[in-house]
Order: structure tokens, then C-alpha cells, then sequence
């Protein structure tokens, strides 16, 4: 086995979780068995509000291994195994980034085919309900008495406004991918609807403003909608106003040629690498695997996507001062 020296760098390993109990004790200890100095590792495990009991299994971790510290907060726990600080736990998106020690560059691990991904979409997903008069609908109706016609006419002006930013792009990138991806309400066939819910979500260009964007989605409701609440957010990759996206996309590229990285196309998918770009960070999403197999049943990625992602982290570790 050979033997690191105190030189090697210090390495951070973030974990996103979520609902992953019968798998993050496994995980653990495989990350244990690290031919690493354990004081220049630190393996931080980000909890997303786990409802199977993944906190459980970890509070069981920490009373049993001496060496890992638990830290809760509202909406995150994290745990870190390292001879470093631990990131402290709070409940911003950043995860108290902007208060850690000072870092250069982030690579995330999420199916690129190995490849540095510098741009990808960011993401919205909005509750909207409409509230109405509830009738007979043998009569004439004015265009505020449905609901369910308050809703279908928003739907109708929001994939109109959709379609018109078709030409929008941004790193090979183009358009707003946006979906409607439920509809409730009504009673029957001639019965008014008195209330009406609607779920939606969007994909922005890192150039796109979501604020501007649920602004004007909001706007196209007539009358104003009873709820109108974003859901979810992540920001774009990078982050930042057009100009300072663009900066910080040539800052990833330079990083991804300095660390010798073959350069991938943008993507449509939302990663946490953006929430680091957002906290002032340069980031890359860099990992083995096809999206194309990610979040299926038979899940799975190639041995040779494996090893290469694998002989490419050793590289890039072995090469730092």
C-alpha cells in the first residue's frame, strides 16, 4: 500500500442525501477505506429533509464511530469525518459556503460521460391556485366565475410567452424548457369550478432572470391568482447577471483545460454545482455515467466510465503543490 505523505492536499468529499438510509452506512464505510490521510480528508454528508430515517443511521454513525461529528440544523445535517474544520450546518442554499475556507475551484459529481460541464439550466417549480364561483353552469359566466377557465387561459398565455423566447441562448443552450405538470379542481361536467390548483415548473438559461420569469407568469393571471408560491429554486451554472455568468464560464473553462479535462456541452439538467457558482465559486460538473441511465429503475454506469473518472481524480490530486 503506498503511503500519502502530509503534502497531499486537502480533500473535501460532499454527499447530497435524501431518503438514503439503507444505503448511506455502505457508503460510509467504503469512503473509510480511502488510501488517504484521514487528516487531510473531510467527508461532509448533506442531509435534504429525509423522511425514512437516513438521520437515524446517521446520529447511529456518529455514537459508534469516534471519529465522525454530526451537526444538525433546520434543514440540513452534516457530517464530517476529517482532521479539518467541519462546514457549519445552517438552513441557506449555500450551506454557509461564503464562510469556509477559502476554495478555488468545485468539481460535482454527476453523469457527464466525463466530460467538465460548465453550463446547465437552472430550475423553478411553482404552486398556483385559482379560486372562482361555484354554480350551475346552465347560465352565462363572466371570465373570472371558473377557476378552471382562470387556469386553462393562464396556461394558454404562459406557453405563449414560452415559445416566444425560443431563440434565447446561452452556451449551447437555447429557449425556457417549461412544463405544466398537474391540473386539479372542479366538480363535474356542469357544475362551475370554485377552485383550481396548478403546478408548473421551468428551466432557465443561466442569462434569464427567475424572479423576471415568475413575475411574468405571475402576471398573466387575470384575475391575480389566490397562491401563487415558487416551491423549489437553483440557480443557473454559473450563476450570476449575463455578464458575470459569461466570466464565470470562461473562469470554468480555464480550470477544466488546467486540470487537462475534456470539455463537454451544457446540459438541461439541475446539478448543486450552481449553488456553489452562487456562493462564488468556480464549479464544474464533471462525473462518469449517462444521464440518459440516471434516476431509472436499472440505474448504471459503465466500468470503463468508472475507471477513467477514477485514474482522472487520482491525476488531478497527485498533481497538486
Amino acid at each position: 500500500m503506498m503511503t500519502k505523505e502530509r503534502s497531499d492536499p486537502f480533500a473535501s468529499i460532499v454527499i447530497p442525501t435524501k431518503n438514503e438510509s439503507r444505503f448511506i452506512a455502505t457508503c460510509l464505510d467504503s469512503l473509510q477505506s480511502l488510501d488517504y490521510p484521514k487528516d487531510r480528508l473531510e467527508i461532509i454528508i448533506v442531509d435534504d429533509y429525509s423522511t425514512d430515517g437516513t438521520r437515524d443511521v446517521l446520529a447511529r454513525l456518529e455514537r459508534e464511530l469516534p471519529e465522525l461529528t454530526l451537526q444538525a440544523g433546520i434543514a440540513t445535517v452534516q457530517l464530517s469525518l476529517s482532521g479539518g474544520d467541519v462546514l457549519p450546518a445552517d438552513d441557506t442554499a449555500a450551506l454557509g459556503l461564503q464562510d469556509s475556507r477559502p476554495i478555488e475551484a468545485v468539481l460535482v459529481a454527476e453523469p457527464t460521460m466525463s466530460e467538465a460541464v460548465l453550463a446547465h439550466r437552472g430550475i423553478s417549480s411553482v404552486l398556483m391556485q385559482f379560486a372562482g364561483r361555484a354554480g350551475h353552469a346552465s347560465g352565462k359566466q363572466d371570465a373570472a366565475a371558473s377557476a378552471l377557465h382562470q387556469a386553462m387561459r393562464w396556461g394558454n398565455r404562459a406557453l405563449d410567452h414560452v415559445e416566444s423566447l425560443a431563440s434565447a441562448r446561452f452556451g449551447g443552450l437555447t429557449g425556457l424548457r417549461f412544463n405544466i405538470g398537474r391540473v386539479e379542481g372542479g366538480i363535474k361536467a356542469n357544475m362551475i369550478a370554485p377552485a383550481a390548483e396548478v403546478r408548473f415548473g421551468f428551466r432557465p438559461l443561466p442569462s434569464m432572470d427567475i424572479d423576471g420569469l415568475l413575475a411574468t407568469f405571475a402576471g398573466f393571471a387575470e384575475p391575480e391568482a389566490a397562491v401563487f408560491t415558487e416551491t423549489f429554486r437553483g440557480p443557473s451554472l454559473p450563476a450570476g447577471d449575463i455578464a458575470e455568468a459569461e466570466n464565470r464560464r470562461l473562469l470554468a473553462r480555464d480550470v477544466a483545460d488546467a486540470l487537462e479535462l475534456p470539455i463537454g456541452n451544457a446540459v438541461d439538467f439541475w446539478t448543486e454545482a450552481s449553488l456553489f457558482s452562487a456562493a462564488g465559486m468556480t464549479a464544474i460538473v464533471y462525473g462518469p455515467g449517462d444521464i440518459a441511465q440516471a434516476h431509472t429503475a436499472d440505474e448504471w454506469v459503465a466500468l470503463e466510465q468508472l475507471q477513467r473518472y477514477a485514474d482522472s481524480v487520482v491525476r488531478m490530486l497527485g498533481a497538486q503543490p
